[in-house]
């Protein structure tokens, strides 16, 4: 992975900055009582400084709340280092690694974080654009990443769409079905296992 230079460090910074503060702010108040000066003036920010990263608010409270919940590949996040950022090659290791990033994304807090998140989604339909744009970005991210590692790009993109899916099942239980925090670890589980079996690797 090429090292950032540091102009690109201050402007994730400076994006991450912007982009929790929008999401604390809607979180407090609601999208609409939200203006983009006060998500600028929140943390020490110009208007201009906030376009410079953001094409409006929707997409700065879309892209706080997955740097919130420790996505991987989402927008803005703190760049890990090399020794971080082992790139499994093979099938188990990536259903290892995603594994271990939902068992972040949904711990008790992060769950909660996401049915407080999935409120505001409901009653503010102009950030679900956002939301896909934010998933996009995050896939596109972490298939470049194995490619760039020598995973074949249709094996990659069929294996990160398939996890991602495990996700977002898991998301639409604890927002539309009836399952609680305490249910996420089985339901993963369960949803990882297939992902596992479904690209087992084929002996020679």
């Amino acid at each position: 992975m090429t090292e950032p230079s540091l102009r690109e460090r201050k402007k994730n910074a400076t994006g991450r900055e912007l982009a929790l503060a929008a999401l604390d702010l809607v979180l407090e108040r609601g999208l609409a009582e939200t203006t983009v000066e006060d998500i600028a003036d929140r943390v020490g920010y110009s208007r201009r400084t906030f376009a410079n990263h953001f094409t409006c608010k929707q997409e700065a409270v879309v892209v706080g709340f997955f740097l919130r919940l420790g996505m991987p590949g989402a927008r803005f996040e703190a760049e890990p280092s090399e020794a971080a950022l082992p790139i499994p090659l093979t099938a188990d290791g990536v259903v290892d690694a995603a594994a271990e990033a939902y068992a972040q994304v949904f711990a008790e807090g992060g769950a909660v974080r996401l049915v407080e998140f999935g409120r505001v989604l409901h009653a503010e339909p102009t950030l679900a654009p956002y939301i896909h744009q934010a998933m996009f970005d995050a896939r596109r991210s972490y298939r470049s990443r194995l490619v760039e590692a020598g995973m074949p790009p249709a094996r990659a993109a069929l294996l990160l769409g398939a996890l991602i899916g495990v996700g977002g099942v898991v998301v639409e239980e604890l927002l539309e079905g009836d399952a609680t925090p305490s249910d996420v670890g089985p339901l993963l589980a369960e949803g990882l296992d297939h992902v596992r079996r479904g690209f087992a690797e084929t002996p020679a």
